[in-house]
């Protein structure tokens, strides 16, 4: 589905951008082209190969398109919605998610705490989440629920994708959801509740395995 929406984001950007050899359009037109394109993301829905691999609608609630040219100032452009659970609106200065371009600086993060003795890299992720709570506990209270799933899983696992554990869309009943609902808020928690609630496709740190 990722795929899916960026190439349908650079098809839209490339109508929106002149041919070879035009002149550019005056600044408050380009404006408008851009916004029609990230407007479009969200207001309409979109027909491609489902989860499953039968044809699926699919729906952008939010969107946000920062865009920099040499020599002028970068310009954001936004549509819909940042939170559908409580319908609060995208906005230019919001933190945007940005999905798996999150993993290495995450694991960056990570090693910071490993060096600064915070983790362990052979540390079971069991056990990292019953000392750090932060999160209010929500951490460990998925890893107690999945603690058959997630034995012997270590912080070096999941940094190195050697955890044999499933993605959320490895699951079926995640697809059905998704099918009956496409709208719906699905938290974090959620999504890992999906994956954990297969069985793994591997020991973890089985060699030659990711």
């Amino acid at each position: 589905m990722r795929a899916f929406l960026a190439a349908l984001l650079l098809a839209a950007l490339v109508a929106a951008a002149p041919a070879a050899g035009d002149t550019a359009p005056p600044a408050d037109e380009l404006d408008g082209r851009l916004q029609a394109v990230v407007d479009g993301l969200t207001r309409d829905v979109f027909v491609g190969a489902g989860l499953s691999g039968e044809p699926e609608a699919f729906y952008v609630p939010g969107a946000a398109l920062s865009v920099s040219l040499p020599g002028d100032a970068t310009r954001t452009y936004v549509s819909g919605l940042a939170n559908v659970a409580v319908g609060d609106i995208v906005e230019a200065d919001v933190v945007q998610p940005i999905g798996s371009g999150t993993k290495p600086m995450t694991a960056a993060l990570v090693i910071r705490l490993v060096l600064k003795g915070r983790l362990r890299l052979g540390e079971e992720l069991a056990d990292a989440a019953q000392a750090h709570q932060r999160d209010g506990g929500r951490l460990a209270g998925l890893v107690g629920r999945f603690r058959h799933r997630l034995r012997g899983v270590t912080i070096r696992d999941l940094l190195a994708m050697t955890s044999g554990l499933r993605d959320y869309d490895d699951d079926p009943s995640y697809a059905r959801a998704f099918s009956r609902a496409p709208k719906a808020p699905r938290s974090l928690r959620r999504l890992a509740a999906f994956g954990l609630a297969r069985s793994r496709l591997f020991a973890p740190g089985a060699n030659g395995r990711s």
